[in-house]
């Protein structure tokens, strides 16, 4: 019966919380916490205030489907995430024909035991062309890894993978606003194309007409990229690869005649060897590691003395084996 319990509370503690709760309306803040505690159980609630409104995180599934019920019944601003318990497990299959019907695949995982969601075949970004790959949401299972162990499918031989991970910033399609999807949006709908409060499906605004942004009131829809919004909110937020190359230009240079000693990455040796035979062993021979290797080199020179010192040795090398293929000979006569 104990190690029953444990276990029990060992899975309770497994459970992630439920996702925040974020509210964009100006409320009561003491009547509003009065509310939030009769809905919620022992768990309890916590809140965050900032400049752009409040946040509201429960801490069980219960508290946070309550929660959320009373605030669409009152017609509440507020938007959400989807937990991470409902979330599909999601592939990729690769090697699939782009005609294979997806109610065929669907049976097929099922006989092997995943459940699916959702199947979607996917297309060329540009052109659009079908191409012999599929999206696969299967519902949520401990034995979902077991996927990528199958290599045969509907009579074709695949490969599943994990997706890339996404790169751009979601935007709803309710709100327009950036950082979460419509189905966890209450706020109050813009449309996409003249950036009015009403819903995107419903506009009557003529094409020939200059769209409206309803983020920052420009002469585009709310979805283009070129945004000022989108690219503020993506330079803040996404990484910037160029950051993690240092500028050359801007290091000081060193005054003619100095000697440095520079750490050579295992790339720059095969670059700066690659035309050299005995390049392995006269780096480990003189360097002790051909990983890192700290040679002394003049910044004029640009690694001509490394690259001199490995023809030297090489050279010593080549030599050396000609000697002693003399002595063998010489030997082999007497």
């Amino acid at each position: 019966m104990e190690t029953v319990e444990t276990q029990s509370l060992n899975n309770d503690n497994k459970t992630s919380k439920p996702p925040p709760i974020f509210i964009q309306e100006q409320i009561n803040y003491n009547n509003f916490c009065q509310k939030i505690n009769e809905l919620t159980d022992t768990s309890g609630f916590d809140c965050k205030s900032s400049t752009k409104g409040l946040k509201l995180q429960t801490y069980s599934p219960d508290s946070y489907r309550s929660v959320i019920k009373y605030l669409k019944n009152n017609n509440v601003s507020f938007h959400s995430y989807q937990s991470k318990e409902e979330k599909p497990y999601r592939v990729v299959i690769r090697n699939m024909h782009h005609s294979t019907d997806t109610s065929f695949i669907k049976q097929e995982l099922l006989n092997k035991g995943f459940v699916t969601r959702n199947i979607m075949p996917v297309t060329h970004k540009s052109t659009n062309t079908p191409l012999p790959i599929f999206f696969v949401d299967i519902e949520p299972s401990p034995t979902n890894s077991e996927i990528f162990k199958l290599t045969s499918l509907c009579y074709t031989k695949i490969k599943v993978e994990i997706p890339h991970p996404k790169k751009v910033i979601p935007q709803c399609h309710r709100c327009q606003t950036y950082g979460h999807t419509r189905g966890y949006c209450n706020h109050s709908p813009r449309c996409v194309r003249c950036g009015e409060h009403h819903e995107s499906t419903t506009c009557t605004k003529d094409r020939s007409s200059p769209a409206k942004c309803a983020l920052c009131g420009g002469n585009h829809p709310a979805n283009f990229r070129g945004c000022q919004s989108h690219l503020d909110l993506k330079k803040r937020l996404l990484p910037n690869p160029s950051k993690n190359f240092s500028n050359k230009s801007s290091q000081p240079r060193q005054p003619p005649g100095v000697t440095v000693y520079l750490l050579i990455s295992y790339p720059n040796v095969l670059r700066v060897c690659k035309d050299f035979l005995l390049w392995s062993s006269v780096i480990k021979s003189s360097f002790g590691s051909p990983y890192k290797i700290a040679s002394s080199v003049s910044v004029e020179c640009d690694f001509k003395e490394l690259k001199t010192q490995i023809l030297r040795l090489d050279d010593d090398g080549k030599s050396s084996s000609n000697e002693s293929k003399m002595s063998t000979n010489s030997l082999d006569e007497i």
